[in-house]
This record gives C-alpha cells, sequence and structure tokens, in this order.
C-alpha cells in the first residue's frame, strides 16, 4: 500500500483526501453521531457513542452534503487518519490490516496498543491535532472519546471488530457491545 502524506484537502464539513489507496474517500466531519443510552442509575443520556451495530446502522442511514452511501470505515482507511504515531500510521510497524485481521497472528500489543508502556512513542495528549489527539488536524473528534470503529471483524472475535483510539494512536479490540465514537466514510 502507497500512501501519500499531502494527500488530505480541507472542504468545508467533509474531508476528502485522494492518493491514498488508490481512491477518494470522503469522511463524515464533524462525526455527527447522537444516540442514547441508559445509565448505571436506570436514567436515560444523551451519548455521541454507539454499539457497533448502532454505529453500522447510523451510518447506512445517514445522508450528508447530499449523499447517501456512507460506511464504517475499515481499519486500513482509520490508519490513513493517524498523524504523528508511527507504530499505527498506514506503512506503521502494527501489523494489523485488511489483509491480517487476526489478534492471533497479526496483533502485536508492543507494535499496536502499547500505550502505557515506556517506549511508546505516542504518548495521550500530545498528538499533533490542536487538541492533542493522532489524528489529522483538520477532522474533529468527538468530545472526551477518540476510540473510533471499523467494519474489521477480528477472524479469531466475531463478537469484537478492530478499533483506533486516537488519544494515544492505538488500534484495540473491541467488543460489538461495548460503545465506542463513530466516523463514517464514502
Amino acid at each position: 500500500m502507497t500512501f501519500n502524506r499531502k494527500c488530505f484537502v480541507a472542504l468545508g464539513v467533509a474531508l476528502l483526501f485522494s492518493g491514498c489507496n488508490k481512491k477518494e474517500l470522503e469522511w463524515e466531519n464533524p462525526p455527527g453521531f447522537h444516540g442514547r443510552k441508559i445509565t448505571s442509575r436506570g436514567k436515560t443520556k444523551q451519548t455521541n457513542e454507539a454499539t457497533w451495530d448502532e454505529a453500522q446502522r447510523y451510518c447506512a442511514e445517514l445522508e450528508r452534503d447530499g449523499h447517501k452511501d456512507w460506511r464504517l470505515p475499515t481499519i486500513d482507511e482509520l490508519r490513513t487518519l493517524v498523524r504523528g504515531c508511527p507504530p499505527t500510521a498506514p506503512e506503521g510497524a502494527c501489523r494489523v490490516r485488511e489483509g491480517c485481521l487476526s489478534k492471533g497472528e497479526c496483533y502485536d500489543i508492543g507494535l499496536c496498543r502499547n500505550a502505557l508502556a515506556e517506549g511508546w512513542p505516542c504518548k495521550g495528549g500530545e498528538g499533533p491535532s490542536v487538541d492533542g489527539y493522532y489524528l489529522h488536524s483538520q477532522l474533529e473528534t468527538q468530545p472526551a472519546k477518540s476510540l473510533y470503529w471499523s467494519s474489521s471483524v477480528i477472524i479469531d472475535a466475531p463478537d469484537h471488530r478492530w478499533g483506533l483510539y486516537y488519544y494515544y494512536g492505538t488500534i484495540n479490540d473491541l467488543s460489538i457491545s461495548m460503545r465506542h465514537s463513530v466516523r463514517c466514510v464514502r
């Protein structure tokens, strides 16, 4: 896979990039999911996080900027948004990619998610974006959360998906029942 670090072009609501993965992608910006969840006290609360099924449904039903062909991105597509964190950038040492989705064979915690270990190059909140994330500076994050769903199934854990935590620049194993942020792509 080739990667062009100058492939981003800012456009009003969405961010297009071309020259990456030999096609153009348009990212939802800012992310727009708003749902409800039940708190531990039984009250309903507004949230910008979704379970994996809710995230899939939200992207499939999204109509924005005259387009109806939105979807959840793959882990490869999420990685194209990483800035300043070499292990998880598109050409980084973390082997989790569309061609390698097995946790047992492709996931090495030292190369993909060792955020709290000494020597991990991407310290939380020290990324190059304005808010300290390891994310392209023209993309907005959702408040207080930057762990995003991908559509990529972990082959040896079918109830889990790969996700990217832009606060630390890590690739993570996410249970589909948990709630995380959503950013659609087309």
